[in-house]
């Protein structure tokens, strides 16, 4: 055995790293495995693990913070140094400080409230500037924390009270390999800390526990040396307010932390991230601004690579970018023009082809190409002698959203859309007769699994019924799925037009003119709203118009009877655009009131930018 598999071996040993379980077909076929270096939202750390995770709990508990302010929000931070009074935290956690002029800090189970005096920040951070523009900057005044950067930051708390031990921080040996590890999360979520502890309330810190499910850089490269995989996402349920959580390891040291303060949008739905930022970053920020005397890090600072920050990033323009183009190829499938979103993606994909964005889009891009050619039916790909070319794009949806998920396991969006695409392209197969009946036992395994998750919300439990609804082959057991969904998500064209098919099927035809008349509307709808979307919160200021904005929003309002959260905050960034900033604050507290809880900050922090007069970038 060479020294370096004897050092590896003694590593996976002293931490207890769990071996995945080999019974989960449903990971398997979803390609989620540890060869993959992707692992299903569902994963679970075993028993033995979880009881190691628990005890170290008791001995955290105390050690972790709520910050913010009663008017600008709230995340998480824990003790690093207890006699110089140092807090770690995500930056944009520390960002709350500007928007109120004040920062707070209470300690879990305590009502005593300290003030942070002081803030040092990651020389990495990343922020996206009111002109649109990616930069590295430490000043809140410049804009946003993008969430793919050292999101990271340290706050002084002021006075002379007693602060709880300060949490051990994992070493280079412990982080260097922490795919699949099981890890705790301890911190303050807005669904049980649904506001500013009230004068002389305790805070109460919440506790999850998970793995982790992809280790990355900040891009989404995984196959990369391991001092540059800086970026975690994990399987423990995520809210708001767990941004700054400490991750840790069953031994209770501090491996990363968590900074899901956001969400992914993609048209009505939005999936959670469940990410974290490893321990390294917040060794580089205390080495930057030689605080190293204050909090041991346990490497050299020669050894950290901090040139890297020195000057700005070529990658972070290349995301923004992507996003951008995966923006208009939206826009472009909407209006049926195939060729030019594909090139668009292509261009995409040269410049990040770490996004998953891309490939989940390319995907619409297909399915949306088979429903305009062929309605979504083989049947009549056969009648017209290209079923070859139809089963041909049914496989590039498959693949394509097979990538999707492998480069965001935790997104539950992409899972279903996969589960729907092999759903698809099994009754393609079936219908042509190049297979047997297909598996559909296999998507009610992972309608359960999701919705055994915690905190799943109104979006993704209609997911689900569509997979109870896709994994029968017979009316009488399909219709009441579609109509659960329907009733779940009245707004969502795709229910009705599921359920409209059906109807057709059963030779119910007025009412399948109805639901399927009802799914155009929705379509349309839905349509102006991306449009709206892209003419509002652009990057590129040449293609925004924010009159224009306001007229397609408007459109989307009324189709949905001004009673879906996503339209009425795509107002609000319209009206914003266009200079009216108190109409966006209007329909972005309208929105507000509708939304899912756990899209609520999201929301929040788009109207505190209206009140800035500030419009918002997407």
């Amino acid at each position: 055995m060479t020294a370096r598999s004897l050092w590896t071996l003694l590593i996976f040993l002293s931490l207890g790293h769990v071996p995945l379980r080999a019974d989960d077909p449903v990971a398997a076929a979803l390609k989620l495995t540890r060869e993959s270096g992707s692992l299903p939202i569902w994963e679970k750390v075993d028993a033995a693990a979880a009881v190691d995770l628990s005890s170290q709990v008791r001995g955290i508990n105390r050690s972790v913070f709520i910050l913010g302010h009663p008017s600008a929000g709230y995340g998480t931070g824990f003790v690093i140094s207890r006699k110089h009074r140092l807090v770690a935290t995500n930056a944009h956690v520390a960002d709350l400080r500007s928007k109120a002029d004040k920062m707070l800090a209470i300690g879990n189970d305590s009502s005593l409230v300290l003030e942070v005096d002081n803030i040092w920040y990651h020389p990495g951070v990343v922020r996206s500037s009111k002109a649109g523009i990616h930069l590295r900057s430490a000043d809140p005044a410049i804009g946003e924390v993008f969430p793919s950067c050292p999101d990271v930051a340290v706050v002084h708390l002021a006075g002379d009270t007693d602060l709880p031990p300060e949490l051990t921080l994992a070493d280079r040996a412990e982080i260097s390999d922490l795919f699949a590890r099981p890890v705790g999360m301890i911190g303050f979520p807005g669904h049980d800390t649904v506001s500013w502890p009230g004068a002389g309330e305790s805070a109460k810190a919440t506790y999850r526990q998970g793995v982790i499910a992809r280790a990355t850089d900040f891009y989404n490269k995984a196959d990369l040396p391991p001092q540059d995989c800086q970026f975690l996402q994990h399987t423990m349920a995520n809210w708001f307010g767990f941004s700054g959580s400490p991750i840790f390891l069953a031994n209770g040291h501090v491996a990363a932390l968590n900074n899901s303060g956001s969400s992914v949008r993609k048209g009505g739905l939005v999936t959670s991230l469940a990410y974290g930022v490893r321990v390294d970053c917040l060794w580089e920020l205390l080495a930057h601004h030689d605080l190293t005397d204050r909090v041991a890090v346990p490497v050299p600072k020669s050894e950290l690579r901090l040139e890297r920050f020195s000057g700005e990033d070529p990658q972070v323009q290349n995301l923004q970018k992507a996003r951008d183009l995966v923006l208009r190829a939206r826009v472009l499938i909407k209006e049926n023009q195939w060729r030019p979103a594909g090139d668009v993606l292509d261009e995409a994909t040269k410049l990040m082809p770490g996004y998953p964005w891309i490939y989940d889009t390319r995907a619409n891009l297909y399915h949306d190409y088979l429903k305009a050619t062929w309605g979504l039916r083989v049947s009549n790909a056969i009648r017209q002698g290209q079923a070859d070319a139809y089963l041909a794009y049914d496989d590039m949806i498959v693949a394509q959203r097979e990538k999707a998920l492998q480069l965001d396991p935790t997104n539950i969006d992409f899972l279903v859309s996969l589960a729907n695409a092999r759903s698809n392209r099994a009754f393609s197969q079936y219908y042509r007769k190049y297979d047997d009946a297909p598996n559909i036992p296999e998507n009610r395994a992972i309608a359960d699994k999701i919705l055994a998750l915690p905190n799943i919300t109104r979006s993704q439990k209609a997911m689900c019924y569509g997979l109870y609804a896709m994994s029968y082959s017979n009316i009488d057991a399909t219709m009441p799925w579609y109509h659960k969904q329907v009733e779940v998500l009245p707004y969502d064209p795709a229910s009705y037009a599921n359920r409209g098919g059906l109807y057709y099927d059963n030779e119910e035809f007025e009412l399948a003119a109805a639901d399927r008349a009802r799914a155009k509307r929705l379509e349309a709808a839905w349509a102006a709203r991306v449009k709206a979307w892209e003419l509002a919160t652009s990057n590129d200021s040449s293609v925004r118009n924010g009159a224009r904005a306001v007229q397609l929003a408007e459109q989307a309002c009324q189709a949905t009877d001004h009673q879906e959260a996503t339209m009425l905050f795509t107002l609000a960034a319209a009206h914003a655009e266009a200079g009216n900033f108190d109409e966006a604050v209007r329909w972005a507290a309208e929105a507000l009131r509708l939304a899912d809880d756990f899209y609520k900050s999201d929301i929040a922090a788009q109207m505190r930018s209206y009140r800035n007069h500030k419009p918002w970038r997407g």
